[in-house]
C-alpha cells in the first residue's frame, strides 16, 4: 500500500496547515498511485516551478474549491447520481464510513482511533460521534447473531 502526504484538508499542499494534525499520512492503493502517476505524465502540471502538482488550470494554477465542487457534481450527474447537497467534504466522510463498513464486512474492524488519525481529528470522540450510527448498526448485528 503506497502513501500520499496530505498537508491540509481544504488547502493545497503548498499552504501552511492550520494545525499539526493536518499533516498526516493516508494509505493509498497501488491502483490510485498508478492513476495519479499516469495523470502526471499527461497533465500540464507545473513541474517547471519545482512542485508535484498534478491538477492545474490552463493558467498552470491549482483549481479553486468551487471548480472542484462543480467538477465533482458533473461527474456525479454523468453517473446518474443525485448531486444535490453533495460536496467535497462528503468524500472525506465517505472515506471514514467505508473504512468502518469494510472492516465489519471482512470481520476485521478498523480501530476508531486509526480512522480518527487518518481523518486528522484532534480528538477520537469527534470520530466516534460522527460514525456512531455505523458502529451501532453492526453492534446490533453481532447481538442478533448471538441470540
Amino acid at each position: 500500500m503506497e502513501r500520499i502526504k496530505i498537508n491540509d484538508t481544504y488547502k493545497w499542499i503548498t499552504d501552511t496547515p492550520k494545525k499539526p494534525a493536518s499533516i498526516r499520512v493516508i494509505p493509498m492503493s497501488n491502483i490510485a498511485k498508478e492513476q495519479l502517476l499516469y495523470l502526471k505524465t499527461i497533465a500540464p502540471g507545473n513541474t517547471a516551478k519545482g512542485t508535484d502538482t498534478i491538477f492545474v488550470t490552463e493558467n498552470n494554477i491549482p483549481p479553486s474549491q468551487s471548480t472542484l465542487t462543480r467538477t465533482l457534481k458533473a461527474i456525479l450527474t454523468r453517473a446518474e447520481i443525485n448531486s444535490d447537497g453533495f460536496g467535497l467534504h462528503d468524500l472525506r466522510h465517505s472515506f471514514g464510513s467505508m473504512l468502518l463498513e469494510k472492516g465489519w464486512e471482512t470481520n476485521q474492524p478498523v480501530d476508531i482511533k486509526v480512522i480518527s488519525e487518518l481523518l486528522g481529528h484532534d480528538d477520537v470522540s469527534t470520530t466516534y460521534n460522527t460514525y456512531l450510527h455505523i458502529m451501532n448498526t453492526h453492534k446490533s448485528e453481532v447481538v442478533n447473531l448471538l441470540i
